[in-house]
């Protein structure tokens, strides 16, 4: 984004340039027409000097022109000394012939060796045209600076809204709730469209994410209801005196399952409705402690294939956060490795402080399968397929600060790295 061009210096680059070849272009029709109207003025003076003075030569051919100041007549029959840059000259009219210091205007009539030669002065006027050219070339660029700094200024104050638009855009809030885009009253008419049609799409933010929590919301009620009467129908089965030992184990499971899609229902439901909530609920947790369980709680998973889960943490691992909130982030990180492994060991281990890692035997993953986590990790929320295990623990690891990331190569697996930078509480 740094590298793109500024449309303020587009703008006063663009007029600059425009001016300038506005300019050159008129200063080189203006020279073009100078130069034109020059040459007829000079053919003009010198035929009819040239004219004249035949004329007096027909009357009196003894007639003796004596050379003014400002014409010079030149007679190659009467032996005239006449500057060698005026013989090279073909007949015709030519201008700005320079000898020594001065500059000509020459009219050369005839053929050699009896040509007549009549030249005019021009050095005062050609003084005169260049610093003519020199005043208009100096006022030319005074017009080209003054229109560039009034143009960087006009452009200033006519961006000056979309800039502070574009500032009051990034303090928008994403669910589209607080404050809107300001206008002001002297603020010009498109100004005013495009604030009005970023307020409206912020209010159509906010309208979807509300029918989006109210939807989760309702959901979340409609799930509870059947969770607590599976929980209850378990526990009375369990406690029935009917109920026969080799059904103990598998109605404990389901027990415990429940309460894992209990703590995921309360997890969804304050995600979407109050996620701030969930900080009143942290507490001091060692995740060297809770790794047994949650392996235990997924063993059931390796059924039918040749795998196995080792958990070697041997040192602490504190994390500030809600018990079910690690449960699930580390649980749905593991389940995802047991379904993408069909065989070998799953190591779960921290080599770093504060991160846990689980290292799956499985087909891993390519590297454009790795950018699109990251894609969605960095969209936010956006579905796609795999359920909503990393979904969800895209959003806890937004909510707390978390990070995940996976390194992983083809026929070696995956390694997901899940780190906690919350500090211990007091």
């Amino acid at each position: 984004m740094s590298h793109r061009p500024r449309l303020k210096k587009l703008i006063v680059v663009s007029i600059a340039c425009y001016t300038i070849l506005l300019s050159i272009t008129v200063a080189l029709h203006g020279h073009l027409v100078n130069e034109h109207v020059e040459s007829l003025i000079w053919e003009s003076m010198l035929k009819t000097e040239m004219a004249y003075i035949k004329q007096k030569v027909t009357q009196d051919p003894e007639y003796n022109w004596s050379n003014q100041d400002v014409f010079h007549w030149y007679d190659e029959t009467r032996r005239h000394t006449i500057p060698a840059v005026f013989q090279t000259l073909p007949a015709g009219l030519h201008d700005e012939i320079k000898v020594g210091a001065k500059q000509f205007a020459v009219l050369i009539e005839g053929e050699a060796p009896g040509r007549k030669i009549l030249a005019l002065d021009i050095t005062d006027l050609e003084h005169r045209e260049f610093m003519l050219t020199a005043s208009i070339a100096a006022s030319t660029i005074l017009v080209i600076s003054v229109l560039t700094l009034f143009s960087l200024y006009s452009v200033n104050r006519l961006l000056h809204p979309l800039t502070r638009i574009a500032d009051e855009i990034a303090t928008l809030r994403p669910d589209g709730e607080g404050r809107k885009i300001q206008v002001g009253d002297k603020d010009s008419h498109e100004t005013f469209i495009v604030a009005a049609a970023i307020n409206s799409f912020t209010d159509r933010i906010r309208e979807h994410v509300e029918r989006e929590r109210n939807f989760i919301n309702m959901a979340s009620h409609e799930l509870r209801t059947p969770i607590a009467v599976m929980s209850g129908v378990t526990e009375v089965i369990l406690e029935h005196p009917d109920t026969t030992p080799s059904l103990q184990p598998h109605l404990l499971r389901a027990k415990h399952i429940i309460n894992q899609m209990e703590d995921l229902v309360t997890i969804l439901l304050a995600l979407a409705r109050a996620p701030d909530r969930l900080i009143y609920n942290a507490e001091n947790i060692d995740v060297r402690d809770e790794v047994p369980s949650i392996v235990a709680d997924h063993e059931h998973l390796c059924q039918g294939k040749e795998l196995s889960i080792v958990a070697e943490i041997t040192s602490p691992l504190p994390v500030v956060a809600p018990r079910h909130i690690v449960r699930v982030a580390i649980g749905n990180l593991l389940r995802n490795a047991i379904e993408n492994s069909d065989r070998g060991i799953i190591h779960i281990y921290s080599d770093k402080p504060g991160t846990i890692t689980i290292d799956d035997p499985g087909q891993g993953m390519t590297s454009w399968e790795i950018s699109k986590i990251y894609t969605r990790m960095a969209k936010s929320g956006q579905r796609v397929s795999g359920g909503i295990g990393i979904d969800l623990i895209m959003r806890i690891c937004n909510h707390f600060g978390w990070k995940l990331a996976f390194e992983s190569s083809i026929a070696r697996g995956t390694k997901a790295m899940l780190s906690f930078h919350s500090p211990p509480m007091e």
